[in-house]
């Protein structure tokens, strides 16, 4: 019985230090404030910079022109090569390509 109190607190502290890893702002604003308040001196949790994946950042866009000077069907040609690039970028997994032709 005693040992479900002591993962029951664990837990507790763990969701404690996982929340202020997460958001260390709220956390240091609460110090500050009971720092300037009594002679204490908490420390800080450190603030670490989000790091933006490409999904985040807005993707890669690349824009490719194809020289159509050597066939009639430009229409077959661009969306065969369409086909080409949006099987090769399925290839790696990517999560809902956008692959267009421009005219």
């Amino acid at each position: 019985m005693k040992s479900k109190y002591y993962i029951f607190i664990a837990i507790i502290v763990l969701a404690f230090f996982v929340g202020n890893f997460a958001y260390p702002k709220y956390y240091n604003q609460a110090t500050d404030f009971l720092n300037s308040k009594f002679s204490w001196t908490l420390p800080h949790f450190w603030e670490k910079p989000y790091i933006l994946g490409l999904d985040l950042q807005g993707g890669v866009n690349l824009i490719y022109q194809a020289d159509l000077s050597q066939t009639n069907d430009k229409a077959g040609a661009m969306q065969g090569l369409r086909d080409v690039i949006e099987r090769r970028v399925n290839m790696f997994g990517v999560s809902e390509p956008v692959v267009q032709i421009q005219n």
